[in-house]
C-alpha cells in the first residue's frame, strides 16, 4: 500500500512540487486547497507527467473544513507524513510616509490576514495531524514551510511573525510529541525561482530589478528551486533522527533589505 502524505497548500509552487517528488518515490500523496479549479490544474498536470495524486478540497483556516478534510484522511489509512505549506505575504511596511507627507499605516485587515492564512491554518491542521498520529499509535513527521526571513525583514512585519510563529510551534510540537515517536521539523526557504515570481517579475518591472538585486546578495548568487526544496522534505521524511529543528535553504543567507541606487 505505502505510507500516506498530505500536502496542505499542494496545488501549485513549492507544495504541488513537493507532492510530486513524494508521489515519484511511492508515497500514496494527497493534495489540498481552498479552489478546486486549482486543484483540478494540478491534477491533470500530474496525470500528465504520469504521477498519481489525490486531491481534496478544504480551507486551511477554517476550523470545521479542516476537521472534516482530516476525518476524511483518517479513514484512508495512517497519517504519516504531513505538510503545511499554506502561505501568502499581504505584509506592508508598519508605517510608511507618502511624497505628499501622508503617513500610511499597516492596515488590520492585512495584519489579521496574514496572520489568519500564514500561522493559524498551521495550527488548525498541525492539532488534526498530531491528533490522528497519536490516535492511529504513528510514528509520523509534520513538516512546516517557514522562511529565511522570519527573523525579521524591511517590509514584511506580518509575514516575518507569522512565519516566526510557526518555527516556535515546531519547536514546541517536537518536544511535545517526542515521546510519541512524532517528529516535526521546519523548512525555511528563501527567495523560490518559480512560476510565482516569474509572473511577479513581468507585471512589475520595479519588482523585477528588486529581485534580481536580491538574487546578487545570496552568497550562491541565485535563488532555490521548487524542487531543491522537495528534496529537503524528502530527506527530512527519510531521516528519523531530525526533529524540532529548522532547515535552513537560503543558499548562505538573505540581506534583510535590499538596497536599491
Amino acid at each position: 500500500m505505502g505510507k500516506n502524505a498530505v500536502v496542505i497548500g499542494g496545488s501549485k509552487g513549492i507544495g504541488f512540487a513537493i507532492a510530486c517528488k513524494l508521489a515519484l518515490k511511492k508515497w500514496n500523496v494527497t493534495i489540498v486547497s481552498s479552489r478546486k479549479e486549482n486543484l483540478d490544474k494540478a491534477r491533470e498536470i500530474a496525470k500528465k507527467n504520469e504521477i498519481n495524486i489525490n486531491v481534496e478540497v478544504a480551507d486551511a483556516t477554517n476550523e470545521d473544513s479542516i476537521k472534516n478534510l482530516f476525518l476524511k484522511l483518517k479513514k484512508q489509512g495512517t497519517l504519516d507524513l504531513c505538510i503545511n505549506c499554506v502561505g501568502k505575504n499581504l505584509s506592508q511596511k508598519l508605517v510608511k510616509k507618502t511624497k505628499d507627507g501622508e503617513i500610511l499605516l499597516h492596515s488590520l485587515e492585512a495584519w489579521k490576514n496574514t496572520i489568519d492564512i500564514n500561522l493559524n491554518s498551521v495550527f488548525l491542521c498541525g492539532r488534526e495531524e498530531a491528533g490522528i498520529m497519536l490516535e492511529q499509535n504513528a510514528q509520523g513527521t509534520i513538516v512546516n514551510i517557514v522562511t529565511a526571513v522570519r527573523n525579521g525583514a524591511y517590509g514584511q512585519s506580518a509575514y516575518t511573525a507569522a512565519k516566526a510563529g510557526v518555527t516556535s510551534l515546531t519547536r514546541t510540537w517536537a518536544l511535545e510529541l517526542a515521546k510519541y515517536g512524532i517528529r516535526c521539523v521546519a523548512i525555511a526557504p528563501g527567495a523560490i525561482e518559480g512560476e510565482a515570481l516569474i509572473n511577479a517579475c513581468k507585471k512589475d518591472e520595479r519588482h523585477k530589478i528588486y529581485m534580481d538585486k536580491l538574487r546578487e546578495q545570496i552568497p550562491l548568487g541565485r535563488f532555490a528551486s521548487e524542487s531543491e526544496v522537495a528534496d529537503t522534505v524528502c530527506f527530512v521524511a527519510q531521516n528519523q533522527y531530525i526533529t524540532g529543528t529548522v532547515i535552513e535553504l537560503d543558499g548562505g543567507g538573505l540581506p534583510p533589505k535590499v538596497f536599491l541606487k
